[in-house]
């Protein structure tokens, strides 16, 4: 990644938005009382944070990621590749 967004994409929860950026993966419009888990291609948890800000922030190496949101009883996945 050169500094620039790839893309934006949105999901199923809550009009859940994210996108890549140098610094890293950002997720806005996170609801009060999400939670997110991220996974790497091993599915091993490499970071929990629970009841998230609206927007929140991940940095981590290149590499291939499974975030999971949990929000008022509803999960969902999104792959990233970084």
């Amino acid at each position: 990644l050169e500094g620039t967004t790839t893309s934006i994409n949105y999901t199923g929860i809550d009009n859940l938005v994210y996108y890549t950026a140098k610094d890293g993966l950002h997720m806005l419009n996170l609801q009060p009382g999400t939670s997110v888990g991220v996974f790497d291609c091993t599915g091993r948890l490499l970071e929990q944070r629970p009841n998230c800000a609206s927007e929140e922030v991940f940095n981590f190496s290149a590499g291939v990621y499974v975030f999971k949101a949990f929000s008022d009883g509803m999960v969902q996945s999104l792959k990233v590749i970084y």
